[in-house]
């Protein structure tokens, strides 16, 4: 009985040690990938660092215009909404700039068909949209070009 006792001590002596073996192996490996990593997310973002650094005036540049596009807000979207979804086939738009002018205008586009009618009955019907209520017409060696003041309330930067 004494010999199977001093076995099983013995047994749990070295599990105990084997246990502990295991779990200082397992440590160590999650200490190791952890390394790995933090010099692979240093080397990264150094990388990323001097990228940012080489482009800095890009990228302010950049951060600039979105902030100023965020406080103005010249809606694009309903700009050009507006403009395709009530423009007939006849219609052919040859150029449109929006946003682009800090004298008080919005949209400048010009607009052209072999049919002066369609032409007519386009603008007119830009013309009840509220913001193209104010548009100012001017005629082209071969196209008609439409200004549109900024919208009520739209304030310059």
């Amino acid at each position: 009985m004494v010999k199977i006792g001093r076995i099983l001590d013995s047994l749990a002596r070295h599990r105990q040690k084997a246990m502990l073996t295991v779990i200082g192996l397992e440590l160590m490996g999650i200490a190791c990938a952890i390394w790995l990593n933090a010099g692979i997310d240093n080397k990264a973002r150094n990388e990323e660092y001097l990228r940012y650094l080489s482009n800095r005036d890009a990228v302010v540049t950049e951060l600039n215009r979105l902030e100023v596009a965020r406080q103005e807000d010249i809606k694009p979207m309903e700009a050009l909404s507006a403009m395709v979804m009530t423009m007939p086939q006849q219609v052919k738009c040859r150029h449109v700039t929006i946003g682009n002018f800090h004298n008080g205008d919005w949209i400048v586009m010009d607009v052209e068909s072999r049919e002066k009618g369609a032409v007519d009955d386009y603008l007119s019907t830009l013309r009840k949209n509220q913001y193209f209520s104010g548009m100012r017409i001017e005629d082209m060696k071969d196209s008609v070009r439409v200004t549109v003041p900024m919208p009520e309330g739209f304030l310059w930067q």
